[in-house]
């Protein structure tokens, strides 16, 4: 795995390329399977505490991103281009059937075109 300073450090570096503020940086460490009751209660931990991008109440945003994401300083790039555009476009997911359309079909496709390539749309 790549050390922390150095994912801050290029996480900065693109945050600074797409002119946003200070924004979070957590790397979740995942919970040991033994302190679990099921293999259900442990999978649901990955839906709380995946790879996000975070809108906090103060109105800032934290970028959480999973340690699998950081085992490879190419998945970690395309990790965090993917999440920080989604700040960059203001993405927020305010719930309802149509937010999960536009996420699905719009904010997701941007945000891989942009991870993998470089293109804003």
């Amino acid at each position: 795995m790549i050390s922390y300073s150095t994912l801050v450090g290029v996480f900065e570096e693109e945050r600074k390329r797409l002119g946003l503020p200070e924004i979070e940086l957590v790397v979740t460490n995942p919970p040991r399977i033994e302190d679990y009751e099921s293999l259900e209660e442990y999978l649901a931990w990955f839906d709380v505490f995946s790879t996000a991008a975070i809108l906090k109440e103060d109105g800032t945003f934290r970028i959480q991103i999973h340690p699998k994401n950081c085992t490879t300083m190419e998945r970690f790039m395309k990790t965090i281009r993917h999440e920080l555009y989604h700040v960059y476009r203001d993405e927020s997911n305010n719930g309802g059937f149509l937010s999960l359309l536009k996420y699905l079909f719009i904010s997701e496709p941007r945000a891989m075109a942009y991870a993998s390539l470089g293109i804003r749309l």
